[in-house]
């Protein structure tokens, strides 16, 4: 039960981190164009972890 709780946490710390880049990408005027453009990568990127960190690694 632990290590489940430890896993949810941990992607919805995650997925918090992605939620925050999302907004800021979409609200921020004085960002250039090239790292809006890696903002927005990242958070796709940090909710692929997240998911693979709640299924254990299992899928691919």
């Amino acid at each position: 039960m632990k290590n489940w709780f430890k896993k949810h946490f941990e992607a919805s710390l995650l997925l918090l981190a992605a939620r925050i880049l999302d907004r800021n990408v979409k609200r921020s005027p004085v960002i250039n164009r090239r790292d809006n453009d890696y903002l927005f990568e990242v958070e796709f990127e940090l909710k692929a972890v997240a998911k693979r960190i709640k299924s254990e690694y299992n899928e691919s």
